[in-house]
């Protein structure tokens, strides 16, 4: 089957990554590396909102990029489940590496699917509307993707750097 094929066969697993590593000049934080591979998701915190700097190495995050669905189609769509890239996957995959430059304060929110998949909808991903700090923003979003009928893991980290 497609999911025995990319994680590498029966047998063998595999699995995502998403990191955050932030570069020091001196003892300034200058940049990030975004590590990335499979569909673990990291988007920006800023104005208010989440923007997703990561691309889904699934299926349907393939016809995504095509143009033929909506990235908020993705958990509706047949083949939202099949990774195209993982840790683990017979190919070897690469994770892909994105540099960001870091203001004085910068925010990064990583999560897993069974988190995005009910939380990421037509308007962007569903944060808390007051201010909270880091660990009970997470809380509260792993908490609204259970409410919201989440079977799946439901992790979240918030990354602050430069604070």
């Amino acid at each position: 089957d497609a999911v025995n094929r990319m994680s590498g066969g029966p047998g063998r697993s595999g699995t995502t990554l998403t990191a955050v590593i932030s570069t020091l000049e001196g003892t300034i934080p200058s940049f990030a590396d975004i590590v990335h591979i499979g569909d673990s998701r990291c988007y920006i915190l800023e104005d208010g909102g989440a923007r997703l700097v990561t691309n889904d190495h699934s299926v349907t995050g393939d016809m995504q990029r095509a143009g033929y669905i909506e990235v908020h189609e993705i958990p509706e769509t047949s083949g939202n489940n099949v990774l195209t890239r993982n840790i683990g996957d017979e190919k070897r995959s690469e994770a892909e590496i994105l540099t960001i430059d870091l203001d004085s304060s910068s925010k990064f929110l990583l999560c897993c699917d069974g988190v995005w998949d009910p939380l990421h909808g037509r308007d962007g991903l569903w944060l808390p509307e007051q201010p909270l700090c880091s660990q009970e923003s997470a809380d509260r979003m792993t908490s609204e993707a259970i409410e919201r009928g989440s079977t799946d893991n439901c992790s979240v980290l918030i990354v602050e750097i430069g604070a």
